[in-house]
């Protein structure tokens, strides 16, 4: 199989869908299905070669970023959702191809300044909430993990026709089980939580999710919207930070923190996912960065041969009425 060529534009950043652009040359016609994979977060132009009018996709979110606890452990951030589909094409037309990065690891403290959150993770992450003091075993929440998607007509996030939500970031101090973000789904699942904060929620078909409420009520994580993930709540005194939601279709809540006293701090949302009709989606399976794979076949008549005019079928034309013959009578004799 021929490699694709790929020219770099621009060099990818977390905070634009223009971070970069990646122009994918399709590769030749051959008698074998042909995939593509792109596993680098960024926006890519992907042109649908000549007699493809159908591809099949495989789209993965992004995961969301790591935390550390109290007692030396790093809970993890919620998963990926995955989501399978045929979409139908125009030979020719031009799809934005969308990699949704990983929410980063939040990072412990640095001197007597804040205990900094992860990262927002490419296309739609919330970033992770900052720890507040000094102190020495505290630390900032999870980035949450982008989505993936592909767009026709534009790059704008109305033009998505195909969306897999990113996990939501882990956060800071919780130690109630491996993994405190919510992982991205078809609608994308809760963060977890104790007592001491609320998680943020899962993005849904038609929302982003609720941030989650600190310790005292008083402050509330940004919630997921269109797209996007909410921040995690800064935490207050001893305490860490909250997880960023995840982004997709829409994305989840921002995790609370503790404001006021001690204790954990709660996890991001994950955001939801948009899936064509026939398509389907799974939950919290994409690790890492995102990736989108694309199969199409040059040689399987996807197009179809249109259908023969049919053929009028001529009208008889009447002639002329026919004349009786009169027969003058003969005799003889």
């Amino acid at each position: 199989m021929t490699t694709p060529s790929i020219t770099r534009i621009a060099p990818v950043a977390a905070a634009s869908l223009v971070a970069a652009v990646v122009l994918i040359n399709p590769l030749p016609a051959g008698a074998e299905p042909v995939t593509q994979d792109f596993t680098v977060p960024g926006a890519l132009d992907f042109t649908v070669p000549e007699g493809v009018c159908s591809i099949d996709v495989v789209v993965e979110g992004a995961e969301g970023g790591r935390a550390t606890d109290g007692a030396g452990a790093t809970p993890l951030g919620g998963q990926g959702a995955r989501v399978t589909s045929t979409i139908e094409v125009t030979p020719g037309e031009l799809l934005v191809v969308v990699v949704g990065g990983a929410g980063g690891d939040a990072a412990g403290p640095v001197g007597d300044g804040p205990a900094l959150g992860g990262a927002s993770g490419f296309n739609g992450g919330g970033a992770g909430g900052e720890g507040r003091t000094d102190a020495s075993n505290r630390s900032g929440g999870g980035g949450g993990g982008g989505a993936s998607d592909i767009r026709r007509g534009g790059s704008g996030a109305g033009d998505r026709v195909v969306v897999a939500g990113g996990g939501g970031g882990a956060a800071a101090f919780t130690i109630s089980g491996p993994e405190t973000g919510g992982d991205g789904g078809a609608v994308g699942a809760d963060g977890v939580g104790l007592s001491d904060a609320d998680p943020g929620l899962g993005g849904t078909a038609t929302a982003g999710g609720a941030g989650g409420a600190g310790s005292d009520d008083a402050f509330t994580a940004a919630a997921g919207s269109l797209g996007a993930g909410g921040a995690g709540l800064q935490g207050d005194g001893y305490n860490g930070g909250g997880g960023g939601g995840g982004g997709g279709l829409y994305g989840g809540g921002g995790g609370g923190a503790v404001t006021n006293g001690f204790g954990a701090a709660a996890g991001g949302g994950g955001g939801s996912s948009l899936v064509p009709a026939g398509g389907t989606a799974e939950d919290g399976v994409g690790t890492g960065d995102g990736s989108i794979s694309i199969t199409y076949d040059t040689e399987a008549d996807t197009c179809g041969e249109p259908e023969p005019e049919p053929t009028p079928t001529p009208t008889p034309v009447p002639g002329p009425a026919a004349q009786p013959v009169v027969v003058e009578p003969t005799f003889t004799g």
